[in-house]
């Protein structure tokens, strides 16, 4: 559910900026236009998926290649070409700091944008079983990606930082088309679309190639039923990927951006806080199991993010209650469907 919330938002993001594209048209509504446009690219990069393993796999690696090098360039053009349209902070409002709690507020909201632009960080764990040598190559994909994505997004923001004033980084919705813009005039706000669009696509496939294998691992080991494990020729689960395209269309259908968002980060936080409380519980009931994988300065590192991942759960169900509690119906329906079909299978 948390992956198809994410799908959802990110397909909904990438059909608004493609109808910012398109020539004027009055024939459709530019809401709908959006979501149809949306729902074309769940239906493209599903077909890519079912093509097979290795054809989702090459898709990725061109689109995570496109999208370091759109960065990369957006952030070397940042540094190396003056502003030619300088934004002038005097010129800008001045902008009231938040204090008590519409800071504590304002930040955790802010954080739900950190949050899933780190998500994916732990989507390696979803194909470690086709990995040739997942005790190398899982520790790898994992530390490698944090650290890479942490690089280039530093980069981004000390990029952003070169050529904006900072009061002007506060009042943007999106810093980074305000900075192509005064590096290339009307141009950039053009360029920066086309660099969201790659990042984003780039998006679509991993999520697109990840959720089905949840299902897939569940129908497996009879958790959920045994459909969902049936793979094609290529190696891609089937049924799988079918429900998650599904679910993902339907919640592109149901939900804005940014009541997606809200649901999803609370999901992405609320989901390894299960996995600490399960890995704390199984330490002191299983010392003895076998673990290839040791969690580094245990317990206090597990306590410490189980802390912090317990105060943006409360703090979120107060600054965003609504979508705060819709993401927890969802994974209840879910939990309920599953065990109605438990008790059915008996």
């Amino acid at each position: 559910l948390a992956h198809c919330i994410g799908l959802a938002w990110v397909a909904t993001t990438v059909g608004e900026l493609l109808t910012e594209l398109l020539p004027a048209q009055n024939l459709v509504p530019d809401d709908w236009l959006s979501r149809g446009l949306a729902l074309l690219m769940l239906m493209l990069f599903s077909g890519i998926q079912l093509l097979g393993v290795k054809a989702g796999g090459a898709s990725q690696e061109l689109l995570s290649l496109a999208k370091a090098v759109a960065f990369l360039g957006l952030a070397a053009a940042s540094f190396l070409l003056p502003p030619t349209f300088p934004l002038n902070a005097a010129d800008l409002p001045e902008a009231a700091m938040p204090a008590g709690p519409a800071l504590i507020f304002g930040a955790v909201l802010a954080l739900q944008a950190v949050i899933t632009t780190f998500d994916g960080w732990a989507s390696p764990v979803y194909f470690a079983e086709e990995f040739s040598e997942p005790g190398r190559d899982l520790p790898r994909s994992l530390i490698g990606g944090v650290v890479a994505v942490l690089a280039l997004y530093l980069l981004i923001n000390a990029a952003l930082l070169h050529v904006l004033p900072l009061q002007s980084l506060g009042a943007a919705s999106l810093p980074a088309a305000d900075a192509a813009r005064s590096l290339l005039g009307a141009t950039g706000a053009g360029v920066i679309t086309l660099v969201a669009l790659v990042s984003l696509l780039g998006l679509i496939n991993t999520v697109v190639m990840a959720a089905p294998r949840i299902l897939f691992g569940l129908g497996r080991d009879a958790l959920m039923p045994a459909a969902l494990a049936q793979v094609n020729t290529g190696g891609t689960p089937v049924t799988a990927l079918l429900c998650t395209a599904t679910a993902s269309a339907g919640l592109v259908l149901a939900g804005s951006f940014d009541h997606l968002l809200g649901m999803g980060a609370f999901l992405y936080v609320g989901l390894p806080l299960g996995g600490i409380a399960a890995q704390l519980w199984l330490r002191r009931t299983q010392p003895d199991l076998l673990r290839p994988y040791l969690s580094w300065g245990y317990p206090a590192t597990p306590l410490l993010v189980g802390a912090v991942s317990l105060a943006f759960l409360i703090g979120a169900l107060l600054s965003d209650t609504a979508d705060s509690l819709l993401a927890l119906a969802l994974v209840g329906v879910g939990g309920l469907a599953g065990e109605l079909w438990r008790i059915s299978a008996e």
